[in-house]
């Protein structure tokens, strides 16, 4: 098994970084999909980013099966490169990014950002909260060969914390940020 570090040490340094804790949904998990609701919050909990978005491309009905949105819900929104430029590329310049699955997020914040002709800043930091639950739990998974992951629902409970109002992004952020906080106690 392999060595856990001090996530509880870990965790509140991160805290006194002032984050800032990311959400998406998103047209599906391929290659080709883009974000459509986003959802930032600071480590007080004070909500910086909630929209949705109108993506270059049609949601599909799986998608809207697991988070809701439809296309009449983003008929209006404003498209990514506007809220990238507005809301979000400071907020990723100036702080850290965690969110609950890193490696999926910032994956689908490259892709968005490549249909609109822009790339992540260099430089920016990133945070998995996800990774952080799986080695504060404890659970190593030798085929794996890392921590085994729980998803946010599995990682509230554990937490004691209510899961309800899953699979949108301020719900799912604040759920995410409820689990990072409860890593630092």
């Amino acid at each position: 098994m392999k060595p856990a570090r001090n996530i509880k040490e870990i965790v509140n340094a991160l805290i006194h970084e002032k984050p800032v804790i990311i959400d998406t949904e998103t047209t599906g998990l391929r290659n080709s999909d883009e974000i459509i609701e986003i959802a930032v919050v600071d480590i007080d909990g004070t909500v910086l980013v909630n929209t949705l978005i109108h993506p270059a491309q049609s949601v599909p009905l799986d998608a809207s099966g697991v988070h809701g949105i439809t296309e009449a819900d983003i008929k209006n929104a404003p498209t990514f490169d506007i809220v990238w430029k507005g809301q979000l590329e400071g907020l990723f310049q100036r702080h850290i990014v965690c969110t609950y699955n890193a490696d999926f997020d910032i994956r689908m914040f490259r892709q968005t950002l490549r249909i609109y002709g822009f790339r992540l800043p260099p430089g920016i930091k990133t945070a998995c909260i996800m990774k952080m639950f799986a080695e504060y739990r404890g659970n190593w998974d030798s085929r794996k060969k890392h921590f085994k992951w729980f998803k946010l629902k599995e990682a509230a409970e554990l937490c004691g914390i209510d899961p309800a109002g899953l699979h949108r992004a301020l719900q799912d952020t604040l759920l995410a940020r409820e689990v990072l906080l409860c890593m630092g106690k």
